[in-house]
């Protein structure tokens, strides 16, 4: 709103093929490594970036998930190193205090009646902000923000209000912020007390007064007028975070323990399985999705299965999921995972993931699945059907009226789908088109309350690479 770890492939063409996309917010499936800190979404490094969409073999300028063998190279240091070469990360400590001075632009409070509070400008951080491409309305996607090209991507994005949004992104090491007040998107100076850190920052919202941004260092809550320091969640990577109301609060890690805010701190709550996308409806109804590495399905080359948890208010209680695997012969180290989850409302919701492979390692290898995407009916989870793409990292939100809505990285963001109560699939038309042959990287989705606008934040990269620009896309 908006990893078990399997063991660490020996080799760079391993970490190629198992890294799916670096710049993803959302790693889609497990990522391996012997005692891995978490490479929750998304993992920011300049070599990852780089992975954001498949490359090209020296053989092939086609972009369908072939060998990244010598971007990997680099990549498996990188890797290591944002890893901490293994060794776990201290947890957070509860509030960031802020410091003694604010941005340019903006003003900070120190009174102790009030505590430290931001308040933003409009004025912006993040360089002047490309004009749009022609486009005409339509009813497919249409551009809304385009950033310089000092600010390569948008992280997540919370949509509280129809008239009231907000997206956090980077620009090289520095959080940007943009926030959209009903006509059109703004850079806002972003509050102290925040920070990437190790390049990762998630948004959760339960309404205009009450939006948290977490990063890889600190966390912020809006109140509606301010920005004011909040205690962060005792982990080192939140992946997702589900914002229910001023005094309730999920935030999940790709980890077996889910953090839960009660208005005054956050309390690490143990999960049945590993968990990275976090939903839910009330306190009483909420989903967390990811995988498990044992029970039914778990066995040989097939290392993970979807797990899928729900929270009823009292307790986490894993909920059974359909089994994927691949015929034999399988494929070397085979899983399936969910990364995704969208709460509809009370006995509906929708869950979304990857079954995959480690590519390289055998001849004849089965064709990638198509998404991965579960229904929950009030009673039980069903196998539903998302059209195939040759890119990875779907996402999904709500559309309104019965439907979801799902994207996957892609030119011009062409592989997106609407899926209607009755399980047709409708294609949805791409981003109009622009010069420089333009890739789209999708982090994170956000629908506006009441209404079927689904707001996409991502990136997009122009002349293979030459360029990278901060994206926010809008349908319809």
């Amino acid at each position: 709103m908006r990893i078990a770890r399997p063991v660490l492939a020996a080799t760079a063409t391993r970490l190629a093929r198992r890294v799916r996309v670096a710049a993803d917010a959302r790693l889609a499936r497990p990522v391996a490594t012997v005692a891995v800190p978490r490479l929750a979404r998304p993992v920011r490094d300049a070599a990852a970036t780089s992975l954001a969409r498949p490359m090209p073999t020296v053989a092939s300028p086609s972009r369908a998930r072939p060998v990244r063998v010598a971007a990997a190279m680099g990549l498996a240091v990188v890797l290591v190193a944002a890893c901490g070469g293994g060794v776990e990360r201290a947890p957070r400590g509860a509030a960031t205090e802020s410091p003694s001075t604010p941005p340019t632009g903006g003003s900070l409070d120190t009174s102790p009646t009030v505590g430290s509070v931001y308040t933003p400008s409009t004025a912006s951080p993040a360089g002047t902000p490309l004009p749009l491409p022609a486009q005409t309305a339509s009813q497919g996607w249409q551009y809304a923000y385009l950033g310089d090209s000092g600010e390569p991507e948008m992280l997540d994005i919370v949509a509280p209000a129809r008239d009231d949004a907000w997206a956090v992104g980077r620009r090289g090491d520095a959080l940007t912020l943009l926030r959209y007040d009903g006509t059109e998107w703004r850079a806002q100076e972003p509050p102290p007390g925040v920070s990437l850190g190790d390049g990762r920052a998630v948004l959760g919202a339960s309404g205009p007064r009450d939006v948290w941004l977490i990063g890889g260092s600190g966390a912020v809550r809006w109140d509606g007028t301010a920005w004011r320091p909040a205690p962060a969640p005792g982990a080192t990577a939140v992946t997702d975070l589900a914002a229910l109301g001023p005094r309730d609060a999920w935030a999940v890690t790709g980890e077996d323990t889910a953090w839960h805010w009660d208005g005054s701190r956050w309390e690490g709550v143990r999960l049945p399985a590993k968990a990275r996308g976090v939903s839910g409806t009330g306190p009483g109804d909420v989903w967390a999705v990811g995988w498990r590495d044992s029970g039914p399905g778990v066995a040989g080359e097939h290392l993970t299965q979807p797990a899928a948890m729900h929270w009823d208010g009292r307790s986490w209680r894993l909920v059974e999921t359909p089994l994927f695997q691949f015929a034999d012969p399988v494929p070397p180290e085979a899983s399936a995972t969910l990364s995704e989850v969208v709460a509809v409302a009370p006995g509906e919701a929708w869950a979304l993931g990857e079954q995959t492979f480690n590519h390289g390692e055998t001849e004849n290898e089965p064709a990638d699945p198509p998404p991965l995407l579960l229904h929950w009916d009030g009673a039980k989870w069903h196998r539903g059907s998302a059209p195939r793409s040759s890119y990875c990292c779907p996402r999904i939100a709500s559309a309104g009226a019965g439907r979801v809505l799902i994207v996957v990285n892609g030119p011009r963001m062409r592989d997106s789908w609407l899926r209607d109560p009755s399980g047709a699939t409708t294609p949805l038309p791409a981003l109009p088109g622009m010069p420089g042959r333009p890739f789209v990287t999708v982090h994170a989705l956000a629908t506006e309350p009441g209404t079927g606008t689904v707001w996409a934040a991502g990136s997009v990269e122009l002349n293979r690479g030459a360029a990278h620009h901060a994206l926010v896309a809008r349908y319809p």
